[in-house]
């Protein structure tokens, strides 16, 4: 997890996380327009909503905010905001490919 330029990471209650995940509230690089001083690429900080599950390899840029009760697919890169909770969410870049979904914490 790397939160700088003074943003967060906000991880919710009862999440569960695989193996090789990262988190990024910046792009570590500014970029400005050829004309002007204003910085492109601020940074953002991140959500992750309660009761969420986030698979292997997954990378999650500045912005981000997925909502509880969610699965994130392994090896997806998910930036930006997602709607709806009990959701999936996979991809590259992710996208939201079922809602209704829920998870179990248990393994039997």
């Amino acid at each position: 997890m790397n939160a700088f330029e003074g943003k967060c990471i906000l991880i919710e209650e009862n999440c569960l996380f695989s193996n090789n995940i990262q988190l990024h509230t910046t792009d570590y690089h500014p970029i400005y327009p050829i004309d002007s001083d204003k910085r492109l690429n601020e940074a953002k900080d991140i959500v992750v909503g309660a009761h969420t599950w986030v698979g292997l390899n997954t990378l999650i840029l500045k912005g981000t905010k997925i909502p509880g009760n969610s699965i994130v697919g392994a090896g997806s890169l998910l930036s930006g905001i997602y709607e709806g909770e009990n959701s999936v969410i996979a991809g590259l870049p992710a996208h939201t490919l079922k809602n209704g979904a829920r998870w179990e914490h248990n393994i039997r």
